[in-house]
């Protein structure tokens, strides 16, 4: 059985050969995620016991890189195994190019009951990609309470068969808003006496971004509560992360009351992170391509093949866990997808080639490296390029391309601006219908959100 843990929905179960071997999987993928919040990445605070105990007995990918810095991009990627530019989906209201096949179309055509349970109605916006699923269960803002019910009770009633079962979380998604047994947790003790520096961050560091330039860009998602520190918001942030994992921990104790735990693979990952004041961008994602936005975690369970607390640092991405996913289960995958399968970096028996990482928002596209990452905004090249050293600046803080250049970093530039370069010229997807005119339905959906104002 395979578990992979993201967005999920349900509806019917559907007979499988009996000649099949028992497998299911679980795939759970949590809105807004940052990896340096959870305590098994080396987060000081206790705000995910559960992942954490779920790591230990998993074998967990130092350095997985998302392919956007939001929800639209980055879900098609691990659905396709393909990079937003070959997938079509930029933003919202656009749709799967239709010529590829999603992850839940070849599990069901390879015998498993596919549902999906979601509190992020992504189903809605981007268009093709419910192909597949046999059922879908979603919502706009449901709590985390509401899909490990909804995902338990599905799997009690539907546990004889095969599945694939993907469960998406909305928290930590802005606006942060846990419950009340949460919410004082990592707040109690924040300073008063700092009230003034939030304001004093916003207003000397004013850029082009005006959206989360002053105290409005907190105020547009509902967050003050009558603070302005800092540290108040990251700690509701911390929160509502508290409150997926407790969820995420009833939920794997019901799996294993149920008998499913030995014969399901459990994935955990999210679509992209979260900026935390870094870069001028304060409590919400997109814009930037930097890594509080795109380092996500990734974890694997599978006791029949995986060792336990195995940590690989390896850079690995999200395009990779749908051929992961299939190698597991001895199903071939599409040809020419842009993921490769992460059995050869978890038994270490063969050497595998460097994975090269590109990330996608708006008009920006970047390239990272373990070491490098080199970001490209808009023509000219050389103006708008952002290059970072990420062994000695991991925060992404001295851009290169504002100084004198050493001549090793200029053959940095120069090799990954021509492996940037190779993957802007891939030809665009075809026949893939965006839809600019977003319906006043789904626009609704989208404010609720918050992606529009």
């Amino acid at each position: 059985m395979i578990l992979i843990l993201t967005g999920s929905a349900f509806i019917y179960f559907r007979n499988v050969p009996q000649d099949k071997p028992k497998l299911n999987i679980l795939l759970i993928t949590i809105d807004a995620l940052r990896a340096d919040h959870l305590g098994c990445y080396g987060y000081k605070r206790n705000t995910s016991p559960n992942i954490d105990k779920l790591a230990r007995e998993s074998v967990l990918f130092s350095w997985a890189v998302s392919q956007g810095a939001f929800t639209a991009p980055s879900i098609p990627s691990i659905m396709t195994a393909k990079y937003p530019i070959s997938h079509g989906v930029m933003t919202w209201g656009d749709s799967v190019n239709s010529s590829l096949v999603t992850l839940a179309e070849i599990l069901k055509k390879n015998g498993f009951t596919t549902v999906s349970i979601s509190a992020n109605d992504f189903f809605s916006s981007i268009m093709g990609l419910d192909r597949g699923f046999d059922g879908l269960s979603r919502g706009v803002n449901l709590p985390a309470g509401e899909i490990t019910r909804r995902a338990v009770r599905w799997m009690k009633n539907n546990r004889s068969g095969n599945f694939f079962l993907w469960l998406h979380y909305f928290e930590p998604h802005q606006p942060y808003r846990p419950p009340l047994r949460f919410k004082n947790e990592f707040t109690a003790n924040i300073d008063k006496g700092k009230q003034a520096r939030l304001v004093k961050i916003l207003d000397r560091e004013r850029t082009n971004h005006e959206a989360y330039g002053d105290i409005g860009g907190i105020t547009k998602f509902g967050m003050v509560d009558g603070r302005r520190e800092l540290d108040f918001y990251i700690g509701l942030y911390d929160a509502e992360i508290k409150y997926a994992d407790e969820q995420i921990g009833v939920l794997l104790d019901e799996l294993k009351k149920m008998g499913l735990e030995e014969n399901t693979l459990i994935i955990l990952s999210a679509d992209h992170g979260e900026g935390l004041g870094e870069h001028n961008l304060y409590f919400t994602h997109g814009d930037f391509l930097y890594d509080e936005l795109l380092h996500v975690p990734l974890i694997i369970k599978f006791r029949k093949l995986f060792p336990r607390h195995k940590v690989i640092g390896s850079q690995v991405r999200l395009i990779d866990i749908m051929p992961t996913i299939l190698d597991i289960a001895g199903i071939r995958p599409p040809a020419r997808i842009d993921g490769v399968s992460l059995l050869p970096f978890i038994s270490a028996k063969s050497r595998f080639p460097q994975l090269y990482a590109f990330s996608e928002f708006d008009v920006k596209r970047s390239i990272r490296t373990p070491e490098w990452k080199l970001i490209y905004n808009q023509p000219p090249y050389h103006e708008n390029c952002e290059l970072y050293n990420l062994k000695d600046d991991p925060k992404e803080l001295v851009n290169l391309m504002k100084g004198n250049l050493t001549a090793a970093e200029k053959a940095q530039f120069r090799f990954l601006k021509q492996k940037l370069d190779s993957y802007l010229k891939r030809e665009a997807a075809v026949s893939v219908k965006s839809i600019r005119i977003i319906n006043e339905r789904i626009r609704n959906k989208l404010k609720s959100l918050g992606y529009l104002q």
